[in-house]
Protein backbone atom coordinates (compact mmCIF):
# COMPACT_ATOMS: atom_id res chain seq x y z
CA UNK A 1 0.00 0.00 0.00
CA UNK A 2 2.65 2.41 0.84
CA UNK A 3 4.70 1.92 -1.83
CA UNK A 4 1.95 1.76 -4.06
CA UNK A 5 1.09 5.44 -2.75
CA UNK A 6 4.81 6.55 -3.33
CA UNK A 7 4.66 5.32 -7.23
CA UNK A 8 1.26 7.56 -7.48
CA UNK A 9 2.82 10.40 -6.07
CA UNK A 10 6.15 10.26 -7.85
CA UNK A 11 5.01 8.74 -11.07
CA UNK A 12 1.30 9.01 -12.12
CA UNK A 13 0.22 12.04 -10.81
CA UNK A 14 3.12 14.21 -12.29
CA UNK A 15 2.25 12.86 -15.29
CA UNK A 16 -1.20 13.40 -15.09
CA UNK A 17 -0.80 16.81 -14.76
CA UNK A 18 1.56 17.38 -16.98
CA UNK A 19 0.64 19.89 -19.58
CA UNK A 20 1.34 17.16 -22.46
CA UNK A 21 -0.25 14.58 -20.88
CA UNK A 22 -4.07 16.64 -20.52
CA UNK A 23 -3.13 17.89 -24.12
CA UNK A 24 -2.93 13.83 -25.26
CA UNK A 25 -5.84 13.24 -22.99
CA UNK A 26 -7.85 15.89 -24.68
CA UNK A 27 -7.01 14.47 -28.16
CA UNK A 28 -7.41 11.12 -27.67
CA UNK A 29 -11.21 12.47 -26.38
CA UNK A 30 -12.15 14.30 -29.01
CA UNK A 31 -10.70 11.50 -31.84
CA UNK A 32 -12.17 8.70 -30.19
CA UNK A 33 -15.61 11.05 -29.93
CA UNK A 34 -15.35 11.57 -33.73
CA UNK A 35 -14.78 8.17 -34.45
CA UNK A 36 -17.40 6.33 -32.09
CA UNK A 37 -20.17 4.72 -33.61
CA UNK A 38 -23.34 4.49 -31.24
CA UNK A 39 -23.10 0.82 -29.75
CA UNK A 40 -19.65 1.77 -28.70
CA UNK A 41 -18.29 2.76 -24.94
CA UNK A 42 -19.19 6.36 -24.20
CA UNK A 43 -16.20 8.92 -23.82
CA UNK A 44 -15.84 8.53 -19.96
CA UNK A 45 -15.69 4.73 -20.15
CA UNK A 46 -12.95 5.15 -23.04
CA UNK A 47 -10.53 7.28 -20.93
CA UNK A 48 -11.51 5.51 -17.92
CA UNK A 49 -9.77 2.42 -19.54
CA UNK A 50 -7.06 4.28 -20.72
CA UNK A 51 -6.36 5.60 -17.01
CA UNK A 52 -6.19 2.39 -15.71
CA UNK A 53 -3.81 1.08 -18.35
CA UNK A 54 -1.77 4.37 -17.28
CA UNK A 55 -2.14 3.28 -13.95
CA UNK A 56 -1.23 0.00 -13.95
CA UNK A 57 1.83 1.14 -15.85
CA UNK A 58 2.95 3.72 -13.57
CA UNK A 59 1.89 2.34 -10.04
CA UNK A 60 0.98 -0.56 -9.72
CA UNK A 61 3.80 -2.43 -12.02
CA UNK A 62 6.61 -0.85 -10.59
CA UNK A 63 5.36 -1.66 -7.00
CA UNK A 64 4.00 -5.05 -7.53
CA UNK A 65 7.64 -6.03 -8.79
CA UNK A 66 8.99 -5.07 -5.55
CA UNK A 67 6.46 -6.91 -3.96
CA UNK A 68 6.23 -10.15 -6.15
CA UNK A 69 5.48 -12.81 -3.49
CA UNK A 70 7.89 -15.48 -5.24
CA UNK A 71 11.30 -13.06 -5.04
CA UNK A 72 10.42 -12.31 -1.32
CA UNK A 73 10.31 -15.98 -0.38
CA UNK A 74 13.32 -16.93 -2.08
CA UNK A 75 14.64 -13.59 0.11
CA UNK A 76 13.57 -15.51 2.90
CA UNK A 77 14.75 -18.45 2.41
CA UNK A 78 18.21 -17.38 1.43
CA UNK A 79 18.50 -15.56 5.15
CA UNK A 80 16.77 -18.43 7.10
CA UNK A 81 19.98 -20.53 5.51
CA UNK A 82 22.32 -17.78 5.79
CA UNK A 83 21.28 -16.95 9.43
CA UNK A 84 21.16 -21.04 10.07
CA UNK A 85 24.39 -21.29 8.52
CA UNK A 86 25.85 -18.85 11.03
CA UNK A 87 24.26 -19.86 14.03
CA UNK A 88 25.62 -23.21 13.13
CA UNK A 89 29.32 -21.91 12.89
CA UNK A 90 28.83 -21.06 16.71
CA UNK A 91 28.14 -24.37 17.59
CA UNK A 92 31.88 -26.07 17.75
CA UNK A 93 32.94 -23.09 19.38
CA UNK A 94 30.36 -22.73 22.18
CA UNK A 95 30.21 -26.46 23.55
CA UNK A 96 33.48 -27.37 22.26
CA UNK A 97 32.15 -29.81 19.34
CA UNK A 98 34.78 -31.80 17.29
CA UNK A 99 34.19 -30.82 13.42
CA UNK A 100 34.21 -33.48 12.03
CA UNK A 101 31.63 -34.80 14.57
CA UNK A 102 29.32 -32.53 14.18
CA UNK A 103 29.75 -32.49 10.23
CA UNK A 104 28.18 -36.10 10.38
CA UNK A 105 25.37 -35.22 13.06
CA UNK A 106 24.56 -32.50 10.20
CA UNK A 107 24.61 -34.85 7.46
CA UNK A 108 21.88 -37.11 9.64
CA UNK A 109 20.11 -34.18 10.01
CA UNK A 110 16.90 -33.54 7.05
CA UNK A 111 16.50 -30.22 6.44
CA UNK A 112 13.78 -30.97 3.36
CA UNK A 113 12.24 -34.03 2.90
CA UNK A 114 9.40 -34.12 -0.26
CA UNK A 115 7.84 -37.44 -0.78
CA UNK A 116 7.77 -38.81 -4.30
CA UNK A 117 9.61 -41.62 -6.37
CA UNK A 118 12.39 -41.34 -5.48
CA UNK A 119 12.16 -38.92 -2.43
CA UNK A 120 14.27 -36.14 -2.44
CA UNK A 121 16.13 -34.90 0.60
CA UNK A 122 18.67 -32.11 1.65
CA UNK A 123 20.10 -32.34 4.63
CA UNK A 124 21.59 -29.76 7.21
CA UNK A 125 25.09 -30.15 6.35
CA UNK A 126 24.28 -28.62 2.71
CA UNK A 127 22.62 -25.30 3.83
CA UNK A 128 25.94 -25.28 6.54
CA UNK A 129 28.38 -26.00 3.56
CA UNK A 130 27.34 -24.03 0.99
CA UNK A 131 25.55 -20.56 2.68
CA UNK A 132 22.83 -20.98 0.09
CA UNK A 133 20.65 -23.84 -1.23
CA UNK A 134 19.93 -22.29 -4.94
CA UNK A 135 20.96 -25.45 -7.03
CA UNK A 136 20.11 -28.10 -4.40
CA UNK A 137 17.70 -30.73 -5.77
CA UNK A 138 15.41 -30.92 -3.15
CA UNK A 139 14.95 -27.33 -2.61
CA UNK A 140 14.44 -26.59 -6.34
CA UNK A 141 11.99 -29.14 -6.20
CA UNK A 142 10.31 -27.58 -2.74
CA UNK A 143 9.89 -24.46 -4.74
CA UNK A 144 8.65 -25.98 -8.35
CA UNK A 145 6.10 -27.86 -5.71
CA UNK A 146 4.98 -24.71 -3.81
CA UNK A 147 4.37 -22.61 -6.95
CA UNK A 148 2.47 -25.60 -8.42
CA UNK A 149 0.42 -25.55 -5.49
CA UNK A 150 -0.10 -21.50 -6.20
CA UNK A 151 -0.98 -21.82 -9.28
CA UNK A 152 -4.03 -24.16 -8.33
CA UNK A 153 -5.02 -21.51 -5.18
CA UNK A 154 -4.93 -19.01 -7.71
CA UNK A 155 -7.11 -20.44 -9.74
CA UNK A 156 -9.61 -22.20 -7.08
CA UNK A 157 -12.50 -19.41 -5.09
CA UNK A 158 -10.54 -17.33 -2.15
CA UNK A 159 -11.59 -18.33 1.27
CA UNK A 160 -10.61 -15.36 3.23
CA UNK A 161 -7.23 -14.45 4.83
CA UNK A 162 -4.47 -16.47 5.21
CA UNK A 163 -4.53 -18.93 8.30
CA UNK A 164 -1.06 -19.83 9.15
CA UNK A 165 0.83 -16.20 9.04
CA UNK A 166 2.12 -15.13 12.33
CA UNK A 167 0.25 -12.55 14.46
CA UNK A 168 3.53 -11.48 16.15
CA UNK A 169 6.60 -9.84 14.43
CA UNK A 170 9.44 -12.66 14.65
CA UNK A 171 11.68 -10.00 15.57
CA UNK A 172 14.00 -12.02 18.92
CA UNK A 173 13.32 -15.37 17.45
CA UNK A 174 16.89 -16.34 16.94
CA UNK A 175 19.33 -17.76 19.74
CA UNK A 176 22.07 -15.61 21.05
CA UNK A 177 24.97 -16.66 19.85
CA UNK A 178 28.13 -14.41 20.76
CA UNK A 179 30.47 -15.41 18.12
CA UNK A 180 28.02 -14.23 15.20
CA UNK A 181 26.38 -11.03 15.55
CA UNK A 182 23.04 -11.08 13.81
CA UNK A 183 21.16 -8.63 11.77
CA UNK A 184 17.87 -9.53 10.24
CA UNK A 185 17.20 -6.88 7.67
Amino acid sequence: MVRAREQTESNFVPWYTGYWAQQWIGLKAGWYQMNKEDDEASVEDYLVGYLQEKFYEFVLQPAGMKADPQSISQQAAALYVRLLSMQLQCLPKMHAVPPRSLDKKLQQIPLITLPGSPPVSAFLSQAFEQNNLTGVAAYDALIARANSLESQENSSPKRGACRWWPKTPLRGWLPNCPCVPVEVR
